[in-house]
C-alpha cells in the first residue's frame, strides 16, 4: 500500500498542475473543478506531512488579490477546502465532497506587497 502522505501531495500537485479550462461546459464540471482549484493553488508548496497534519506555504500571487489588495475569499476557502481533504487523505480515510460552507471571516486578508 502507498504512503498516505505521498498520495497526499501527489493529490495536491495533481490538482495544482491540472490544465486550467475557462470554458464553462453545461456537460462536465470537472473543467468547472478543475480550472478554479488550479487557479487558487497553483504556488502551494508542502514543507511536513504526516498522519493527520500537513505544513505547507503559499504565497498569494497577484491574480488572486481583489483592487484593493484583499486575497480574494473565494480562493481562501478553495486552498482551505483542498488542504483539508490533503489532511484527510494522510489519515488514509476516503475523501468526501463539501457540499456547504458557512464561514465567517472577522476580517479580509491584506496581502502584502
Amino acid at each position: 500500500m502507498e504512503n498516505p502522505g505521498k498520495r497526499a501531495t501527489q493529490w495536491l500537485q495533481s490538482l495544482q498542475n491540472s490544465t486550467p479550462t475557462p470554458i464553462l461546459s453545461w456537460l462536465d464540471h470537472s473543467n468547472i473543478t478543475n480550472f478554479f482549484e488550479s487557479f487558487a493553488l497553483r504556488g502551494i508548496h508542502v514543507q511536513q506531512i504526516t498522519h493527520g497534519r500537513l505544513f505547507c506555504t503559499f504565497t498569494v500571487p497577484p491574480r488572486l488579490v481583489e483592487e484593493n489588495g484583499h486575497w480574494r475569499a473565494a480562493a481562501l476557502m478553495t486552498l482551505v477546502d483542498d488542504v483539508c481533504g490533503a489532511v484527510i487523505i494522510t489519515c488514509d480515510l476516503p475523501l468526501k465532497v463539501s457540499v456547504d460552507y458557512n464561514v465567517s471571516y472577522i476580517s479580509p486578508v491584506k496581502v502584502q506587497a
